[in-house]
């Protein structure tokens, strides 16, 4: 399962760091910041944990969670956001399965947050401030 995250609404942003030396560089620093975040976020927060075999480590599908590194091409910036776990697709899509710990459609749920945190905004401000000094 994986899910690529191209943020909209933002090219203003992309064409005034184009200006900036290295501005396909804060953009990809800023979009892998905001999806380890969202990645942290989720596993933290929506992430379902098996309580079926509480003696052993259930938190194989947390784990499988990644964030590759940001790439930019004439679309513009993303990242991917992925889980590994073979049934990662299965627990995300089953909307009827309850969990006593997370959630199904917890990626959706991770990036949702973000957006209406303005996650991205933040990092790329901080990014081009780091940058810039």
């Amino acid at each position: 399962m994986s899910v690529t995250i191209s943020f909209t609404g933002v090219e203003n942003v992309q064409a005034n760091l184009k200006k900036i030396q290295d501005g396909n560089k804060i953009a990809r620093g800023a979009t892998y910041k905001t999806g380890q975040q969202i990645m942290d976020h989720t596993k933290a927060k929506y992430v379902p944990v098996s309580q079926i075999r509480p003696r052993f480590y259930s938190g194989y599908l947390k784990d499988s969670g990644q964030v590759n590194q940001a790439r930019t091409n004439q679309h513009g910036t993303f990242v991917k956001l992925f889980f590994t776990a073979w049934y990662a697709v299965y627990v995300h899509e089953r909307t009827e399965l309850r969990h006593p710990v997370g959630t199904s459609k917890f990626l959706e749920k991770g990036i949702i947050d973000a957006e209406q945190g303005g996650w991205f905004e933040k990092n790329v401000a901080d990014v081009v401030g780091r940058n810039l000094q």
